[in-house]
């Protein structure tokens, strides 16, 4: 279960955070063929298979999206990553677990619905300094 913010004081007067934010089908297309193509064991639908169907994909992703950002809520199954141990440097010794540092392999669209709120929140930062 996702938790839900309110109103967010971020000088938007009476405004809502999720009224700012809107992730239109183009820019959202954008975002998603200017991302890394990395997939994760728990994404959905493997990356290269969502970037060929991108087009009839679009009206869905853009829904979900929006939903999230209106709602305040980051969908339970983008929370989730696949983490695994990496060697800090390839000199160390791979039986001594403290030179190991965890990796979390996130999903390919909580990694865009990132994107999606960073871009615009600094979008509307920078529009009122």
């Amino acid at each position: 279960m996702g938790v839900v913010y309110g109103v967010i004081s971020l000088g938007l007067g009476n405004k809502r955070l999720s009224d700012i934010l809107d992730a239109g089908g183009i820019g959202l297309k954008n975002i998603i063929l200017k991302s890394k193509p990395t997939t994760c064991p728990l994404d959905p639908i493997p990356t290269p298979l969502l970037l060929e169907h991108i087009d009839l994909l679009l009206p869905t992703l853009t829904h979900i999206v929006n939903d999230s950002l209106s709602s305040g809520v980051f969908p339970s199954l983008f929370k989730s990553a696949v983490v695994k141990p990496l060697l800090k440097k390839p000199s160390l010794d791979p039986n001594v677990l403290k030179n190991y540092r965890p990796v979390s392999n996130l999903s390919f669209l909580s990694k865009v619905l990132e994107k999606v709120v960073l871009g615009q929140l600094l979008d509307y930062l920078n529009k009122h300094e």
